[in-house]
């Protein structure tokens, strides 16, 4: 999602979505997509789907970010913000460090085993709790699902588009 704002070019950068509320007062639980949740602190505003809101409190649990933002402050709306995308402006990223990526990054890549043999293009990263989880689609639209940890994970090369992962046995 793209805006003009000022002139130029702002883009918008999803960082994780909405699993629930929590408590009477409006707190919403969010799955964060960012290898530091502490981002979180830092942040004055978000943006639930296409709606912006003021960050009022932070607080974690495990990855886990429970946020206080403004208009949400009963129950039933904070559950109606079940399952929307939270959004952030792409200047409030942090700079990642070497082989680190954004989601954003490598969505679209061609995903291949160590053999070279292509299993597909990656369509996206979910979280399942323990781990990420790559979201791989193959040439019959089958998706395949593969965790994203360094086991697994060998490599992404940015210039070619390309993922590497290690795959075992009765995995797909």
């Amino acid at each position: 999602m793209c805006l003009i704002n000022n002139e130029k070019k702002m883009v918008k950068i999803r960082i994780g979505y909405v699993t629930g509320a929590v408590g009477l007062k409006g707190e919403i639980k969010v799955y964060s997509y960012l290898e530091n949740t502490k981002l979180f602190q830092s942040l004055e505003r978000i943006f639930i789907d296409g709606q912006e809101v003021k960050i009022e409190n932070v607080r974690y649990k495990g990855k886990i970010v429970i946020l206080k933002v403004s208009n949400i402050s009963d129950r039933d709306t904070a559950e109606r913000q079940k399952d929307r995308n939270v959004y952030i402006w792409e200047d409030q990223t942090e700079k990642l460090p070497e082989g680190t990526y954004y989601v954003r990054d490598i969505l679209g890549f061609s995903v291949f085993d160590t053999e070279d043999n292509q299993l597909g293009v990656l369509r996206d990263v979910t979280g399942s709790g323990a781990q990420d989880i790559l979201n791989i689609i193959d040439k019959e639209g089958k998706n395949i699902m593969i965790p994203a940890v360094p086991e697994f994970l060998i490599s992404a090369d940015m210039k070619e588009k390309k993922i590497i992962v290690r795959l075992i046995e009765g995995m797909i």
